[in-house]
């Protein structure tokens, strides 16, 4: 049998004691279909349908009634175990976690974080997923990721978020661009664009702002990659308008010349994100921990 997340026994649990899905939902501060997934999950694990529904009613199958007394007992005993376990040791045994940080994060953040790993747990793994944003709240809930790494978020009251910095947006163009000699605002609108997010709010920040000054840009190119888009601004006379960051990081090693935006945008914030009932799991904190430790120096808040 395939090992599962222990938090999706939270999930039966509580289904059990509510009688029901949606109620379920609200007592864990989930989303119903993320409790929906979550048993679907269980009944693939356990190849049981574990509940049938009799009117509104929820009510357990012959197996699940077998097996909820040790699942109550088990969570519970754990729960005291991890709460007593709390300086948790990342050299006694491997582990892999699953993470969603975007793309334009990655070049900032893995080498660091990966050279950290490989100095006090080199048998520690890391997997990224590449996860939208209006699903890592879902991943989050279902235990598909232990962390994630974004701008801000609406999420729901269950996912605990931790603000690592703020950065302000600069132009980015090729070494050698003509508007290098003149950055003002005539030449930034004058000047092709070129655009890389994964979701609308990080196009119409800067947009926005545009149009609360009767400003437009010429944006050609729209992609969700932020690496392919720094290769077309190295190569060709498009522009870019990116967060000071990952600008200065690529900056150190492609033909890239970074400046100062001719007009005022909000910063961006970068937060770590993770499931409240990660709480109980000393190995998740601790990779928080190391997160929150690095971004002290890899990301400085703009004055």
């Amino acid at each position: 049998m395939h090992s599962i997340d222990y938090n999706l026994f939270h999930v039966l649990l509580t289904i059990y004691q509510q009688g029901s899905v949606s109620k379920a939902a609200d007592k864990l501060h989930l989303t119903q279909p993320a409790v929906s997934h979550a048993l679907a999950r269980l009944r693939e694990h356990f190849n049981d349908r574990l509940f049938e529904r009799h009117g509104r009613q929820m009510i357990a199958t012959e197996y699940c009634q077998g097996i909820i007394a040790d699942v109550e007992s088990s969570l519970h005993t754990l729960q005291n175990t991890l709460m007593a376990n709390t300086q948790w040791q990342p050299g006694k045994r491997p582990r892999t976690f699953n993470i969603a940080v975007r793309d334009i994060l990655e070049a900032l953040y893995f080498p660091a974080l990966v050279a950290r790993l490989q100095q006090i747990a080199p048998q520690m793994r890391l997997r990224n997923h590449n996860v939208e944003p209006k699903y890592l709240a879902s991943a989050l809930n279902n235990g598909e990721i232990d962390l994630a790494l974004d701008s801000l978020i609406a999420m729901p009251g269950n996912i605990n978020n931790q603000k690592l910095g703020t950065n302000k947006f600069v132009l980015l163009c090729r070494e050698g661009h003509a508007i290098t000699r003149q950055c003002d605002l005539e030449n930034y609108q004058k000047w092709p664009h070129v655009v890389a997010a994964l979701k609308d709010s990080d196009i119409n920040l800067v947009d926005n702002a545009l149009t609360a000054a009767n400003l437009k840009r010429d944006v050609v190119l729209r992609c969700e990659n932020f690496y392919g888009a720094v290769q077309v601004v190295c190569n060709t006379d498009l522009i870019m308008t990116a967060p000071e960051t990952a600008a200065r990081q690529f900056a150190t090693h492609l033909p890239l010349t970074i400046l100062p935006l001719p007009l005022q945008l909000p910063q961006i914030s970068i937060h770590l994100y993770w499931w409240q009932a990660a709480e109980l799991d000393p190995a998740v904190m601790w990779l928080k921990n190391e997160i929150t430790v690095l971004s002290e120096d890899l990301i400085k808040d703009a004055l």
